[in-house]
C-alpha cells in the first residue's frame, strides 16, 4: 500500500543532497586550501610586479608553480585517505537517517489512511508505562516506534528490502546503484571497527553486490581507499535511490 505523500519525501531528499553536497566539499579540502594559498601568493605577485619587482625570486612565482603542480598532479591525496574514509562514514549515516525519514513519514501517512493496510494489522509489544509517556509526548510518532522496535535499519540494505517487499511487495531493482551503496554499506562498518582493512566478512558481505562502479576488485588485507570521484558516485547513487524508494511509497511510480 502506498500513500502519496510527495513533498514530504522530496523535502527528506533535499535535506540529504545538502548533506551530500557538505560531504564533497570535504573531499576536496585539500584542494581548496592549495586553491587559497596560490590566489593569495599570485595577489603578492601582482603587486610586486605593479612596483617593478618581476624577478621570480622575489615574487614567488616558483612557489606558486610548486603548488599549482601539486593541485594538478593530487600529490597529497594520500594524505587525506583517511578523511576520505570517513567522508563515505558520514554518506552512510546520512543515509541511512533519509530511508528511516521516509519509512517513518510513510507509516504514519497509512495509519491515518482508512485502510492502514499490513501495517495496521501489525501488533507491537508496549507496557502501559511506556504507552502513558508516548500519549503525552507531542508529536509523537507511531512510524519512529515501529521501525526502533522492529530494528529496521537504514543502514542495511537487506532490512530496508525486506520493509519494502513486507509492506509494498515491491523494491528498487537491484542494480548498480543499489551495490555500490550495499559496498560503502559494508565499508563502513569495517572502516569503523577495523580500520579500514578488508576482511573475510567485508568479502563475504559483498559478493553479490554485482555488477557495481566502486571497487570491483577486493584484495584480504588490503586498506579500503577511497577517491574524492567515488565519494561523489555513491552520495548521488544514495539520491537516486531515495527518490526511488519516494515513488515506491508515495505511489508515483505507477
Amino acid at each position: 500500500m502506498s500513500v502519496n505523500n510527495h513533498n514530504r519525501y522530496q523535502g527528506i531528499i533535499d535535506s540529504f543532497m545538502t548533506n551530500v553536497e557538505s560531504v564533497k566539499k570535504l573531499a576536496v579540502f585539500d584542494q581548496y586550501i592549495l586553491d587559497v594559498a596560490i590566489d593569495i601568493l599570485e595577489k603578492r605577485k601582482e603587486a610586486l610586479i605593479k612596483q617593478h619587482k618581476d624577478n621570480p625570486m622575489i615574487t614567488g612565482e616558483n612557489a606558486i608553480q610548486s603548488l599549482k603542480n601539486v593541485r594538478n598532479t593530487g600529490s597529497l591525496k594520500l594524505k587525506y585517505q583517511v578523511m576520505y574514509n570517513q567522508c563515505i562514514v558520514l554518506l552512510v549515516s546520512y543515509f541511512g537517517f533519509a530511508v528511516k525519514e521516509h519509512l517513518r513519514e510513510f507509516i504514519d501517512a497509512v495509519l491515518e489512511s482508512p485502510d492502514p493496510g499490513k501495517i495496521g494489522k501489525e501488533d507491537i509489544k508496549i507496557n502501559l508505562e511506556r504507552l502513558r509517556d508516548l500519549r503525552d509526548q507531542p508529536g509523537m510518532s507511531i512510524g519512529d516506534f515501529y521501525i526502533n522496535q522492529n530494528s529496521i535499519s537504514g543502514q542495511d540494505m537487506q532490512s530496508i528490502h525486506r520493509f519494502l517487499d513486507r509492506n509494498l511487495g515491491t523494491t528498487p531493482p537491484k542494480d548498480e546503484i543499489v551495490n555500490n551503496i550495499i559496498l560503502s554499506q559494508a565499508a563502513r562498518h569495517v572502516i569503523v571497527h577495523s580500520g579500514g582493512q578488508i576482511n573475510e566478512r567485508f568479502i563475504n558481505q559483498v559478493s553479490g553486490a554485482k555488477p557495481r562502479t566502486i571497487m570491483s576488485d577486493l584484495t584480504m588485507g588490503e586498506i579500503i581507499s577511497f577517491t574524492p570521484k567515488e565519494i561523489e558516485i555513491i552520495g548521488d547513487n544514495m539520491r537516486c535511490y531515495l527518490q526511488q524508494m519516494a515513488g515506491l511509497l508515495s505511489g508515483d511510480d505507477k
